[in-house]
């Protein structure tokens, strides 16, 4: 099953490097270049955390 393809092959994700389950069932991917995206059991993406930069608030380069 695939999720989110990588955004050169008509996806969102720009460079996932990790992804767990949560104890609730919920898989996180991690993505260097965009971030946190959550789905459910479902494979519904919940939500994402995704602004990029050095600011206060933002991701930058999350692992």
């Amino acid at each position: 099953m695939a999720f989110e393809g990588v955004q050169d092959y008509g996806g969102t994700l720009g460079l996932p490097t990790s992804a767990m389950v949560d104890k609730n069932g919920l898989l996180w991917i991690v993505d260097s270049l965009k971030g946190f995206v959550i789905y459910d059991k479902n494979n519904n993406g919940l939500t994402r955390f995704e602004e990029y930069g050095s600011a206060e608030g933002q991701l930058f380069f999350p692992r």
